[in-house]
């Protein structure tokens, strides 16, 4: 059996422990009665459908048609966990991609003219079924090598279908698909192995009596300091709502800003002088980090139908009334010369102390936090989705918090853009320092732009059943399934992706609105995601 297809079949079996080979290679001879022109059939279409989904995630950041499924599932991973970590290990610039995209589009266009050509294969030996059950190992290289038989593959683009296995991931995808879908795969061949795998657990049953009763002792010592832990943070919470509410109001110092009102095509027209209570806290060698005091309210979190812009998947609805208690965020995103100060490191992209720090992915916004807090004796962490969106709308009920429309002049976002009936700007193609634009009525700058900011929870499709009370919202996706496994989400079917807001430098006028919602894994890192910091 060729190892393109031992890999593909062996995922199916991948879950399976099988202790006896010649056993496994019976029961796989009974049950296992796929032609040898089924399973071609099957790679053939698996190679379409895996070529037309990577265009179409490639296409989509350009053509902004993020709202069908398949787009859905497939622009966030090919963006995201793909594309752009090979435009930074190359060295390729930001304001480059798109042609890059474009390129790849046109030359895969071409590749999936050879679908039939592929993957013709003989009838199965015994020889290959042993090989099946042990096989591990990719098929991108594989794949390629096929490819280039009937059509040349541009180095390039096979060194971008190569990163972390990306076509292979794709095809074994839908192949998986197309495969479970028949009773004589799944249902019948891993229910026979299934029972295969009895003997080799009553062996080491002993073994896992003693593990089990180890972790009882555990799980019972963590659940005792969970609880503890669950305790002070409920007295912490109604700490702040009574004595801390009076505190908080009269302790800081004040300061002046000037917020702006936009008419329909952007021009200013009303400027307001207001005050906003802040304190400060010191990290040393005199860099300042400065929070704003946040007045508890309630607020309607989302966006109206009538909302120019709003996504047509749902994810921001349905919108829903959330009462917020007071509590402080910070200023301005967190810059470079504040993260420096607490993680001795400044791994952004476009360098300068007070420009926003970037390039900074979920677990290390999570880390600073962590070690702000040590540092300060206070505790810091990220903002849940409904304070940041309360903090950004300051009472507004508008798409921005200037009102019915953005232009660079108010927020650094992509200026070829633009939203109803504004115009065209400047595309500054970078971030800027913070501050360099207009704040809203709570003294909060860079709400819109800039960089965008992450926030605590993990992502949610929408907001049906989200608390009202402007906590985080804990609760994670469904399963995913295989495609899971593939794309980066935990194999128990978590929700391996978490929320971010504001928009960015290089996004649209659209995705610069309050109620506008982004998602990246933990690990994402790009030039254009940074943070912001909440007093919990």
């Amino acid at each position: 059996m060729p190892p393109l297809i031992e890999s593909g079949l062996s995922t199916l079996l991948s879950d399976i422990i099988i202790e006896d080979n010649s056993k496994a290679i019976s029961i796989l001879k009974e049950h296992f009665t796929f032609r040898a022109d089924e399973i071609t059939k099957g790679y053939q279409d698996s190679y379409g459908y895996a070529i037309t989904a990577i265009t179409v995630g490639l296409a989509a950041p350009d053509q902004k048609i993020l709202h069908s499924k398949i787009t859905r599932d497939f622009a966030d991973p090919i963006e995201i966990n793909y594309l752009q970590p090979f435009a930074q290990q190359r060295g390729i610039p930001s304001d480059a991609l798109s042609s890059l995209r474009q390129q790849f589009i046109e030359q895969l266009n071409q590749l999936i003219k050879h679908k039939d050509q592929l993957f013709q294969i003989q009838q199965f030996t015994q020889a290959d079924l042993a090989a099946l059950i042990n096989y591990q190992g990719t098929i991108t290289q594989l794949v390629l090598e096929q490819i280039q038989q009937f059509a040349p593959v541009p180095e390039t683009l096979a060194a971008f279908l190569s990163q972390e296995d990306l076509l292979g991931k794709a095809i074994l995808y839908f192949f998986h698909e197309i495969i479970r879908s028949d009773e004589r795969q799944c249902a019948h061949t891993q229910a026979a192995l299934q029972q295969q795998t009895q003997s080799a657990w009553q062996t080491r049953s002993q073994l896992l009596s003693e593990l089990m009763a180890q972790f009882s002792v555990w799980y019972e010592q963590e659940r005792k300091r969970q609880a503890e832990i669950k305790t002070k943070k409920e007295q912490k919470r109604a700490h702040w709502s009574t004595d801390t509410e009076k505190k908080i109001t009269t302790d800081g110092h004040f300061f002046e800003f000037e917020t702006v009102t936009v008419n329909a095509k952007g021009k200013i027209t009303h400027r307001e002088r207001k005050q906003a209570r802040y304190q400060t806290e010191d990290l040393g060698k005199g860099v300042i980090l400065e929070m704003v005091y946040i007045p508890g309210g309630t607020f309607m979190m989302g966006s109206p139908e009538t909302e120019e812009g709003r996504w047509s998947n749902g994810r921001e609805e349905p919108q829903h009334k959330v009462t917020i208690e007071p509590f402080y965020i910070s200023k301005y995103p967190v810059t470079q010369a504040q993260w420096e100060a607490v993680m001795g490191n400044n791994p952004s992209y476009f360098k300068g102390d007070n420009r926003p720090v970037e390039m900074v992915s979920y677990d290390e916004a999570v880390a600073f936090c962590q070690r702000l807090s040590e540092k300060t004796s206070k505790s810091y962490g990220l903002p849940s989705e409904a304070q940041w969106e309360y903090s950004c709308r300051a009472g507004t009920t508008t798409p921005f918090y200037f009102g019915e429309t953005i232009t660079t002049d108010l927020a650094n976002c992509y200026g070829d853009s633009t939203y109803g009936s504004g115009s065209k700007g400047v595309y500054r193609k970078q971030t800027t320092d913070v501050g360099s634009f207009p704040p809203n009525a709570f003294g909060l700058y860079d709400m819109h732009g800039n960089v965008w900011e992450w926030c605590a929870e993990p992502w949610h499709d929408n907001y049906e059943g989200a608390p009202s009370d402007g906590r985080v919202w804990k609760e994670k996706e469904k399963e995913k399934g295989f495609f899971a496994k593939c794309f980066g989400w935990k194999k128990e079917g978590k929700s391996n992706r978490l929320s971010l807001r504001g928009g960015s430098w290089d996004g649209v006028a659209a995705w610069m609105r309050s109620a506008n919602r982004g998602d990246g894994r933990p690990a994402f890192r790009f030039d254009d995601v940074g943070l912001r910091v909440a007093w919990l």
